[in-house]
């Protein structure tokens, strides 16, 4: 499995700016589809792509 991110004070002051208006839908994904079998709270509903954070499972 790997490593959780790791977030710095920039970052964490970035955050805000990036999600204020999100209203659903994982923040961060691949660039590419979710492979056959990702769980469904890995997979952006919208695109079919994966999460990029930690699996759910």
């Amino acid at each position: 499995m790997p490593a959780p991110p790791h977030w710095q004070s920039g970052t964490a002051q970035l955050l805000p700016r990036l999600i204020a208006r999100r209203t659903r839908g994982p923040l961060f994904l691949t660039d590419r589809k979710a492979p056959a079998g990702t769980p469904t709270l890995d997979v952006c509903p919208e695109t079919g792509r994966a999460t990029a954070l930690l699996p759910s499972g």
